[in-house]
């Protein structure tokens, strides 16, 4: 998400930006094997 403002007489811009707002980005692995069993998530922060 973002948003841009350009302006100010010409002085400058203001730039907002924002990135997983509401912490939703996960990666989950899940490894099976004959004897083994493995799951795990990870959550950037």
């Amino acid at each position: 998400m973002g948003l841009s403002l350009k302006g100010f007489s010409g002085k400058g811009d203001l730039t907002l930006s924002g990135r997983d707002l509401f912490n939703t980005r996960v990666q989950r692995t899940l490894i099976e094997q004959q004897n083994y069993t493995s799951a795990s998530d990870f959550q950037w922060r």
